[in-house]
């Protein structure tokens, strides 16, 4: 199965939460893992698909989809965890404040579970130099998860972070199929835009690629036609025709013939 290579995964991690909080200088352990992974330009091939096929009918989540839809549902069995209980961690020992928001905060304790599971089934399925690689990964996501303190909107941010390595986990796991990049022709067509749309995982995402730039969007509530979003990103779609708002970069596009 194909799947989003290890190094894009980190780079687009990075690259979610670098675009919604203030740059720090990286501590020892933060270069470290940085300097492990490339940056996410020159990337844009590992999201070649595996399907072909894909049209606007394919794109996206059902026209008319509501909050209650979109809301995250678990990903685990019932045995994984107590719907009623808190975080995966212990609230007494919580060393940031966004871990204090996740404790105080049902929906992203929720997520915290989630996240927690699925890593944890990830790391159990590998081994040797793989399985420091992830546990070194999932280091550097929790620093950067930290750094959303620092964010004009600490939930969102936190929200995103959590989302986005949801995202992450179950693409590099190798059990999703990469399905086959839209392309798109917009009014400004100096850089290439396609959009990957993963609609079997949750939270369901979109990685969205101009040129060499590529962010994880994340399903979003839409009255007609699909949405995804994040903070910095936004793609609106309906009938094959799309508006796109890539960290300031507007476009107006639709699906290539």
């Amino acid at each position: 199965m194909k799947h989003l290579a290890p190094p894009l995964l980190l780079a687009l991690a990075a690259m979610a939460l670098s675009a919604c909080q203030p740059q720090t200088a990286a501590g020892d352990d933060e270069r470290a893992t940085a300097d492990a992974a490339p940056t996410a330009a020159g990337m844009t091939d590992a999201v070649t698909g595996a399907e072909a096929g894909t049209d606007a009918d394919d794109m996206g989540a059902p026209e008319g989809t509501s909050d209650a839809d979109l809301a995250p549902p678990s990903i685990m069995s019932p045995s994984d965890v107590d719907p009623a209980s808190g975080p995966s961690f212990d609230c007494s020992r919580a060393s940031s404040s966004s871990e204090t928001m996740v404790c105080s905060d049902p929906a992203l304790a929720a997520l915290d579970r989630e996240l927690e599971a699925v890593y944890g089934r990830r790391l159990a399925a590998t081994s040797g130099a793989e399985h420091d690689r992830l546990q070194a990964m999932q280091r550097g996501w929790v620093k950067g998860r930290d750094e959303c303190g620092k964010a004009e909107d600490t939930q969102r941010c936190v929200r995103e972070a959590y989302q986005t390595r949801l995202v992450e986990l179950q693409i590099e796991g190798g059990e999703v199929m990469v399905p086959t990049p839209v392309e798109f022709v917009c009014d400004d067509n100096r850089q290439p835009f396609t959009a990957t749309f993963y609609n079997d995982i949750e939270p369901r995402a979109a990685v969205l690629t101009l040129g060499n730039d590529q962010a994880i969007a994340i399903a979003q509530p839409a009255a007609s036609g699909s949405r995804y979003g994040r903070e910095g990103v936004e793609f609106r779609e309906h009938q094959g025709e799309a508006t796109v708002d890539f960290h300031g970069t507007r476009l107006s596009c639709r699906v290539a013939q």
